[in-house]
């Protein structure tokens, strides 16, 4: 078995099995033609372009090699030698790093039509449903621009996300919120105050998720169908790993007819089958309580009742896709994020003194947080943005691409360039902060950087992209990272391991689908800080 590294979700993880190959003759002398060819086509490849500086690399692959577990850790040391704009060859495919707010900006608002587009890779034909018959890239994320990718925005932004919607789901979110704070006190006091929180957040983050989108419950305690919500934690677990799996043909295409032989690739496609029967179920449980009194108006409801941009009802395979496009996008990205602040708030319990005050002052401690107490929280949010500076979930933001050969900056950009914002090193930029690598959301309370906010328009704190391809799920994700948040330590007195330094806790990250903590946070003390009723289920 041979593994280069893979990119998931705007990093690299490339995998290429060559255990197969050893045993099929055909497959190896394939293989090895291919390669010899790739081989001579480096060789004598060459550009009159004047493209940005940027490291050699290797024939045939270019600089896949070296970057290595942490791209965004690697791609930040480039920008650090050759400059905010990198040029890196990856594979067949021309590579651009963006390290600068103000070039962030060229490739994302001024020249966001050509850059709107993201590359198409292998498990888009799985699970964005895509085939060489209708050629149409389903759902937001891998849609190239046009009216297909308007409409499918605009419904998640009326059905999902407008302001009517959200004040509608209030009370999903409110009641997901308080089993989250129950189950951990329940688990803690057979515990001796040792709590799950990353198994807490991330339960409850799928289950909001779940419910705003099919009206079902996955995880915890009291669920409606166990062997149903066993099968769906199985599916998901796996499909985490594929949805962000990126193969070595995504690079060089002209392999593309050898992957199909992989394992690796049946596999794929076995969790796409699976997917894809469960999101079946979904589309007919829907259709079968539709005019019915158990009819439940979610996105699934909304969806099926939708025109497509040619006036008819939007297809299944499209439903199916928003649909495990909201799953995937929806519940990573704020347990992720919540987990980091939380982290950071162990470290400096400082920071977490004070915010608990504030929430004291504001809410007192009579009653939980509730959603209308967040505008309330400026430093609550202050220490949000700061966490996403430091911590952003997608430290590359989802790779964009190309349509047509540009310029910025005075280089030529050719036509296919797979392009990185690096929003974690401008994040830890020094001409972007002031001591960049410290938590302080103070930065945020005062002065100019009072301002900052995450809905695109600061190209210094990307959290959710920017432009055409500005992740969508924003209101909502942002708004279970700040609830999350306040509930939690409103609630509780979070601390360490006994015997536990804040000096001592791991923040090491591990680069996949979304940056998360290397070590989770599974094993901390929680002491109520309320009233113990105030924690009990009432619903």
């Amino acid at each position: 078995m041979v593994e280069l590294l893979a990119m998931a979700s705007g990093g690299i993880l490339l995998s290429l099995s060559l255990h197969s190959f050893y045993h099929n003759t055909p497959t190896t002398g394939m293989l090895l033609a291919i390669l010899f060819m790739l081989l001579l086509i480096s060789a004598t490849r060459k550009s009159n372009l004047k493209l940005p500086p940027g490291p050699s690399g290797v024939p045939i692959l270019g600089y896949l090699p070296f970057l290595g577990e942490n791209p965004h850790r690697q791609m930040a040391k480039l920008a650090k030698k050759y400059g905010p704009l990198v040029h890196i060859q990856l594979g067949s495919f021309p590579g651009l790093v963006v390290t600068s707010p103000r070039l962030a900006k060229e490739v994302l608002m001024t020249q966001d039509q050509n850059f709107a587009s993201h590359p198409q890779t292998i498990n888009m034909e799985y699970f964005a449903y895509y085939n060489d018959k209708d050629k149409i890239r389903r759902g937001i994320a891998s849609a190239k621009l046009g009216a297909y990718f308007r409409n499918l925005r605009r419904l998640v932004a009326l059905e999902l996300m407008s302001p009517k919607r959200m004040r509608f789901l209030e009370g999903v979110r409110n009641e997901e919120m308080q089993r989250m704070v129950h189950s951990l006190l329940e688990d803690a006091n057979c515990a001796d105050g040792v709590a799950n929180l990353n198994s807490a957040i991330s339960g409850m983050t799928m289950n909001v998720i779940s419910r705003t989108i099919a009206h079902k419950r996955y995880f915890g305690k009291d669920l409606a169908d166990q062997q149903e919500a066993r099968e769906f934690q199985k599916m998901f677990h796996t499909m985490l790993r594929w949805v962000g799996y990126i193969f070595l043909a995504d690079f060089l295409p002209i392999l593309r007819p050898v992957t199909r032989l992989f394992s690796t690739e049946r596999a794929m496609a076995e969790t796409a089958k699976r997917a894809d029967a469960f999101l079946e179920t979904i589309l007919q449980e829907h259709r079968q309580k539709r005019n019915t009194d158990e009819a439940s108006q979610d996105f699934v409801d909304m969806m099926l009742t939708s025109p497509g941009e040619d006036g008819k009802y939007l297809d299944d395979n499209t439903i199916k896709v928003l649909t495990l496009e909201c799953f995937l996008a929806g519940t990573d990205t704020p347990s992720v994020t919540t987990e980091w602040i939380l982290a950071e708030l162990l470290c400096h319990p400082e920071v977490m003194h004070r915010l608990q005050s504030d929430l004291d002052r504001i809410v007192g401690t009579d009653r939980h947080v509730r959603e209308s107490d967040l505008p309330n929280l400026p430093y609550l949010n202050a220490i949000v943005k700061e966490t996403f500076r430091l911590h952003p979930a997608a430290p590359l933001l989802i790779p964009h691409e190309s349509a047509q050969q540009t310029q910025i900056d005075g280089y030529d950009i050719p036509a296919n360039t797979r392009v990185f914002v690096n929003t974690w090193a401008m994040g830890r930029d020094t001409a972007n902060w002031e001591n960049p690598t410290e938590f302080n959301p103070d930065r945020f309370m005062d002065g100019k950087k009072s301002e900052i906010d995450i809905k695109g328009g600061h190209f210094e704190l990307l959290a959710f992209g920017s432009g055409r391809r500005r992740c969508p799920g924003m209101p909502l994700g942002s708004l279970l990272v700040n609830l999350a948040v306040a509930r939690l330590v409103h609630g509780f007195r979070i601390l360490l391991p006994s015997g536990m330094r804040p000096e001592d806790l791991d923040l090491s990250e591990i680069f996949g689908i979304n940056l998360s903590m290397k070590v989770p946070l599974s094993c901390v003390r929680i002491k109520p800080r309320l009233r113990l009723d105030l924690y009990q289920l009432m619903v």
